[in-house]
Parts: structure tokens; sequence; C-alpha cells
């Protein structure tokens, strides 16, 4: 089945505007341009704890696309700075190993009810209710990171954001709830 050329035209047209903000072009809030530069899309960095997170997959199928996100979290947490962050069971070693690294005196908790207190939330499928991630949202500094969030998910979630930064891509969401900043959303690839 062929894509009528105006849907075609339309993805193009998307890819080009995540692929400039990618980059930094067309982030003017300068909180969100340090977040693309020196988190989402650093340039010439080397982290000390990307070596370990690629030792995670020792004896396993090495999959590049977990391996970046797991990059992206050793730098999100070393941003943020949180004391604890709440991952959602079922999370891979690797992302495990990014939190290590990145602080080892990091509270890292599993439990959903024990969530509430984590300034960080990172949420890959089911165990937590859209509710609790819109009231998770509304506390200024808190950030959730998000992967395949429905359309409708994401529309609730940047709508709750009272002020801050959005980053969106086809797979996974980010957003910060930062205070005194005016609410902005920015396409890109993560």
């Amino acid at each position: 089945m062929r894509l009528p050329l105006a849907d075609i035209g339309s993805r193009i047209i998307h890819a080009y505007i995540r692929w400039r903000h990618s980059r930094g072009f067309g982030v003017h809030s300068p909180y969100a341009y340090r977040l693309v530069k020196e988190v989402l899309h650093p340039s010439g960095v080397t982290y000390y704890g990307y070596a370990e997170i690629g030792d995670t997959f020792n004896g396993k199928a090495f999959s590049s696309r977990l391996y970046r996100e797991a990059c992206m979290l050793l730098r999100l947490v070393n941003f943020l700075q949180p004391q604890s962050i709440f991952i959602t069971p079922g999370a891979e070693a690797c992302h495990h190993t990014a939190l290590r690294c990145a602080d080892s005196r990091l509270r890292v908790v599993t439990d959903p009810d024990m969530a509430e207190g984590s300034p960080l939330w990172l949420v890959k499928g089911e165990g937590v209710t859209l509710e609790q991630l819109l009231r998770h949202l509304s506390t200024p500094g808190n950030a959730l990171g998000i992967l395949n969030p429905s359309a409708a998910e994401y529309r609730a979630l940047l709508a709750a954001l009272p002020e801050g930064v959005a980053f969106r891509s086809p797979r996974s969401a980010i957003f910060i709830h930062r205070p005194q900043t005016a609410r902005i959303e920015y396409a890109i690839n993560l």
C-alpha cells in the first residue's frame, strides 16, 4: 500500500524538524538547548560509564538502541542530579548499570507505590497509571521519561505540564517541570 504524497511530505518535514532540534537549531530556551547539547545529543563527549554499560551486553546480543538509551540515561541523571529515581520493573540491565555509573549514592526505586518522592521517573511498559504520571508531573522540579506513550497519553502529559520543557520522538518522550519557564515542546530524535 502506498502512502499519499501529502503523508510522505509531512513525514519528511517532521523528520527535518526533529533533525534540526536534535542539533540545537531552533531550540531557543537556554535550558532546553543545554539539555540537547549536553544530554540528548552531545558531540565529542565520552562518559566514564559508557564502557561499563557496554559490558552489560557481554554474552548477550548487543542492542544499539538499548545502549544509546542507557548512555542518555546516564547523562540525564548527571544533568538533573536527583537523589532518587523511579524506574519501572522490568527495566534492562544496561539501564540499571547507567544509574549505578551516574551516582553510586542514587536511590533506585522500582515499586510504583514507593516512587512518590523520586523527582525523576523512567517509565517503560505497564505498571504506572496515567493518573500517577500526571500527579508526578504536577510537582515543580520533577521529570519524566516515557517509552512508547500513546498519542492520548502524550497529549494528556503535555497538557498537564504547567511550565518546563517537553521533548518528543516517535518512540519516546521526556518532560521536565521547570518552574518559571514557559512550557515549550520540541520534536527531536531521542
